[in-house]
């Protein structure tokens, strides 16, 4: 075991443009799958006016199934456009973007274009998730005219939300790789499972709400029971962002914790379009240090021994498996000897290097000067110096706070579908003789108790993936900034339940 008093440089694995299996997870989960859950509250705007519509339709001799092929189509002649007109302009656009922000990268043209093929997927997920909300939208009356049907909300529905729980928890008995696969897994099965699971959860609490006594109670936890889904689509949203940015933060927090190193000379080098004799071009520039190619999975390789013994004066060749682990112990990754293969060609973004150089021999502006040679370096020094948020990180951030504007936009229309729908709701009790003071108590509660139910369960939820991702060391257990984000969260929520009651005394005036 190493203490303290050894000497220790903690060097991240730092390509400038994260792996393709990275960047492929990071957006499936933070940009595909809130843009495509953004499309369920707006493409249920107005449900109740279709749904009106539908049972008419239904009464006049309508088929189900074609009130449902309506709805989907009626949908799809929305969303379709839309989502042409936004791959052109991402296809016109994206070779021309030179800066990311919030992760200020600088980026060569083209670094983000997105492949034909990619775009078609993107535009038929669109057109399927709109078509399946606006089919799932049509509600079918029945021909006594009482009202649309409800769909009732069953048990299994919350199945996958255990299971993926369930799974974060298990994930903790395995060593890595299993670990961290099986922790990715449940973290997108978990963003899937929880807007799904919620409406059950809802269903469960609407029992007890509807024993408390009052009016507004009862009737609130009356409607809870039979309307679940509908009434939990605020809280879904909700939940989903809590969630998202929980997890994340525990995974940006990991990314940027590094320990404090002991030693300098230490530097990371990263350059863009490689070609063959890069690493020979920084090597001839700083002889009397040790440079070594590092690979897309972290791997650090030197070309001799003579080349790694640059790096420690007083060790020689006598004995290379001292000397590799020497550097191993230095900059915490896995390093040998042996033949360089420097990766190139049209799919190689950027290569990166390490540079070992012994105390007085080569400093910042040495190793800044070497790099300076090569296409877009950038040099991240090690040691007593201040390191800057490695570049994964950096990508990380941005993709983060792209997924929490989403479900921030999610969340607002979702809320305000809430808003405009509670102007009938309203008016249908008072008829039935409720009093003023009753209705706002039942919109009260009825908005209160789903976003009371999903708030908590995402921020456990939350808690429980960091507890158990940090175990793989892929996150910090964050459980008090969790706290804080979950109390931004009800705070958000307490501020629409006031503007609800604001707009419903205002039309109680009129």
């Amino acid at each position: 075991m190493d203490s303290e008093a050894d000497p220790q440089v903690a060097v991240e694995a730092d390509p400038i443009v994260p792996s393709r299996p990275a960047a492929l997870f990071a957006s499936l989960w933070l940009l595909v799958i809130p843009g495509l859950l953004i499309m369920v509250p707006a493409a249920s705007s107005g449900s109740g006016l279709r749904a009106h519509r539908a049972r008419v339709l239904f009464l006049l001799g309508a088929r189900p199934v074609e009130l449902v092929t309506v709805g989907a189509l009626e949908a799809v002649a929305l969303v379709l456009p839309v989502a042409i007109v936004g791959v052109v302009a991402c296809a016109v656009l994206a070779p021309h973007v030179g800066f990311v922000p919030v992760a200020g990268i600088a980026l060569n043209s083209g670094d983000l274009s997105v492949a034909g093929w990619q775009q078609v997927l993107i535009v038929l997920a669109c057109v399927g998730v709109a078509a399946a909300v606006g089919a799932l939208n049509q509600r079918v009356g029945d021909p006594t005219g009482r009202g649309p049907a409800r769909r009732r909300v069953r048990w299994y529905s919350a199945v996958p939300l255990w299971l993926a729980v369930a799974g974060i928890v298990v994930s903790r008995l395995f060593t890595r790789p299993a670990s961290v696969a099986i922790i990715l897994v449940t973290l997108v099965v978990t963003t899937l499972a929880l807007p799904l699971a919620l409406p059950w959860l809802v269903r469960r609490a609407g029992a007890p709400l509807a024993r408390l006594a009052g009016v507004g109670p009862w009737l609130a936890g009356r409607r809870l029971a039979t309307d679940s889904r509908g009434l939990s689509r605020p809280a879904a949203t909700v939940a989903l962002l809590v969630f998202v940015l929980g997890a994340g933060s525990g995974l940006y927090l990991q990314m940027t914790a590094t320990s404090t190193p002991s030693a300098s000379g230490v530097y990371e080098v990263g350059w863009r379009d490689p070609q063959v004799g890069d690493l020979a071009t920084i090597r001839d520039a700083l002889p009397s240090a040790s440079v070594g190619y590092q690979a897309e999975d972290g791997a650090v390789r030197f070309e001799t021994c003579q080349e790694l013994a640059r790096a420690f004066p007083g060790n020689d060749c006598a004995g290379p498996d001292e000397l590799v682990a020497l550097a191993q112990d230095a900059l915490r990754v896995r390093v040998d000897i042996g033949t360089i293969t420097e990766a190139t060609g049209d799919d190689v973004v950027a290569n990166s290097a390490v540079v070992l150089a012994p105390p007085g021999t080569a400093g910042l502006d040495d190793v800044q000067a070497a790099a300076s040679r090569l296409p877009a370096a950038n040099v991240t020094p090690s040691g007593d110096i201040t390191m800057p948020p490695p570049y994964l990180a950096r990508w990380f951030a941005a993709a983060l706070l792209a997924a929490a504007l989403l479900l921030s936009a999610a969340a607002t229309i979702a809320f305000g579908n809430r808003v405009l729908a509670v102007a009938d709701e309203d008016r249908v009790l008072l008829s039935l003789g409720a009093a003023p003071p009753t209705v706002r108590s039942v919109q009260r509660w009825s908005l209160a108790a789903p976003v009371a139910i999903a708030i908590p369960a995402a921020g456990t939820a939350a808690i429980v993936f960091t507890w158990a991702a940090s175990s793989a060391d892929l996150a910090v257990t964050a459980t008090g900034v969790i706290a804080l984000e979950c109390v931004a969260a009800a705070a958000m929520s307490a501020a629409v339940l006031a503007g609800v009651a604001t707009s419903q005394r205002r039309a109680a005036q009129r």
